[in-house]
């Protein structure tokens, strides 16, 4: 039985709308982030403007548009990021825009009429989009998403936006060439092949991703999963950033994954990304661990994040946890739904990725065999 196919149980939820479930839930992470009222209050503002057109509608019991964001089709996640260049928590919103239909191509339409709202209304560029729609609007119907939308929120810092297209919308045949040639039309004309082609049978694309800014920062990110990887070959993958130094994700691996793999429930997924000043190498990656296939319940979750953590983030991610949760963690499994380790020529990044579970809750497993811990003569490392 995979992940998603769990029984599951309903929440209350229903009984709101979208806007207020994620309302109440970003007031959650921006207030144990140090986040001032009037920022949590701009931040709430923002994301009733994000989604006109759909916030206001009662979440119902049963999804109208499934939406492969949640496990339960819900269509919103968050994330809380600790570390990185900045040192700053970073709250996250991520989204699919609700279309009036459920087809790919009325998914399409929709997120594109939002990334017109979000450049007239927020100075979001969209030069990147314009340089590599073609190539991902949809013509699969098999296409499981069209676009994603994000937003980044730090204390006294502007609102960044990013974009997720799908590198399979025209047939999943066709992703790696999509991918390419969207990088060469956005200045990375030879990139590098060790970080673009699949190095195993059980590797796809998964995303396509742009920062909507035109800064020198500005980030282009290719996503791959890896189905029944293991540590070793997740290690090879991010290999091919430049700002890869060998064993920085011992402590991840040991932590959050607590073996070698292969890991063969929901894949691990990582990104290579690139800005303006790379060339044909990617300059950063990031690992994701699909935490929720992996732990009996969301305790143990907690308790595995917390020890990847130190002061002051521990505390901010304690609050956090507390506020955003809606039930015993050890009730149920899947709020924690990612954990990401990112690097990019500084500190490490940690990204705990959390579901509002605003449909069901998947029930707690009662146990999860163990298998060889990393370092032990047995463990599986290649």
């Amino acid at each position: 039985m995979s992940y998603r196919e769990m029984p599951r149980a309903r929440t209350n939820a229903c009984e709101r709308s979208f806007l207020e479930v994620a309302v109440a839930k970003l007031n959650a992470l921006t207030t144990a982030a140090g986040f001032g009222d009037g920022e949590r209050a701009g931040a709430a503002r923002l994301l009733g403007d994000l989604f006109v057109g759909w916030g206001d509608e009662p979440i119902r019991a049963a999804p109208r548009m499934q939406s492969d964001i949640g496990d339960d089709h819900f269509p919103i996640e968050f994330s809380l990021a600790f570390g990185g260049a900045s040192g700053t928590p970073e709250v996250r919103v991520l989204f699919e825009t609700r279309a009036p239909g459920a087809s790919i191509h009325e998914r399409w339409v929709a997120g594109l009429d939002l990334c017109a709202r979000l450049e007239r209304a927020h100075g979001a560029s969209l030069d990147g989009l314009r340089c590599v729609a073609d190539l991902f609007a949809p013509t699969d119907p098999s296409a499981r998403y069209a676009m994603w939308h994000a937003v980044c929120l730090r204390p006294n810092c502007e609102p960044k936006f990013k974009l997720y297209v799908n590198p399979e919308a025209r047939g999943a045949g066709r992703a790696p060439e999509v991918v390419v040639d969207a990088l060469r039309r956005l200045g990375i004309a030879h990139p590098a092949p060790e970080a673009v082609r699949f190095r195993r049978a059980g590797d796809r694309y998964k995303f396509f991703s742009l920062d909507l800014a035109s800064t020198l920062d500005a980030r282009v990110k290719a996503y791959k999963v890896h189905r029944g990887a293991t540590r070793g070959d997740i290690d090879a993958e991010l290999a091919a950033a430049a700002s890869y130094v060998p064993g920085l994700l011992e402590l991840f691996w040991r932590t959050i994954a607590g073996d070698d793999g292969p890991f063969d429930g929901l894949p691990i997924s990582t990104y290579l990304s690139w800005r303006a000043d790379d060339d044909r190498r990617p300059g950063a990656g990031t690992a994701h661990f699909p935490i929720r296939a992996y732990v009996c319940n969301d305790l143990v979750a907690r308790d595995r994040v917390r020890r990847m953590l130190v002061a002051p983030d521990l505390a901010v991610y304690d609050r956090a946890i507390g506020a955003f949760a809606d039930r015993p963690l050890a009730s149920g499994v899947g709020m924690h739904a990612y954990v990401s380790l990112s690097f990019d020529h500084g500190p490490p990044r940690v990204t705990v990725y959390l579901a509002p579970e605003g449909y069901d809750v998947a029930p707690p497993r009662p146990y999860v065999v163990p298998r060889p811990r990393i370092g032990t003569t047995n463990a599986k490392s290649t």
